[in-house]
């Protein structure tokens, strides 16, 4: 299976956060996430977080929304929770927080900036009955 980017969008969070993240291509083959994003202020239990997904089988920008996501959480939970047991795919090439396994409690996310280099998509978690397109 391959997991391919295009697209990273911020939608919502003005005031909270400043977000200039692209998708670069990182070779002839592969897309990476490089940026920045500054958090403005210590987020706490009363935030949350969701994610969605979407693809264009086409490729033509048309873009249907897939309905796996990540529901919206507090991100307190999200951080011991998805976070944790995700954060071995961004590992080396990011100065995001670092959680321990066994960790039971994050909060709250600290203010500050925030880079990512060169994250190349790994498809290893995506579960096996996700069509092609996504």
């Amino acid at each position: 299976m391959e997991l391919q980017l295009e697209r990273f969008e911020a939608i919502g969070g003005s005031g909270i956060a400043e977000f200039d993240l692209r998708v670069r291509k990182f070779n002839r083959t592969t897309h990476a996430i490089n940026g920045t994003f500054t958090i403005l202020q210590d987020l706490d239990e009363t935030y949350e977080i969701s994610a969605s997904f979407a693809y264009s089988t086409l490729g033509n920008n048309q873009f249907n929304e897939y309905p796996m996501k990540v529901p919206r959480k507090k991100l307190c939970d999200f951080m011991v929770d998805q976070y944790l047991r995700c954060q071995y795919l961004w590992r080396n090439s990011t100065n995001m927080p670092h959680l321990e396994k066994g960790t039971t409690e994050y909060c709250p996310f600290p203010a500050g900036a925030y880079w990512i280099k060169d994250v190349v998509p790994d498809a290893s978690w995506v579960p096996p009955v996700v069509p092609t397109g996504l």
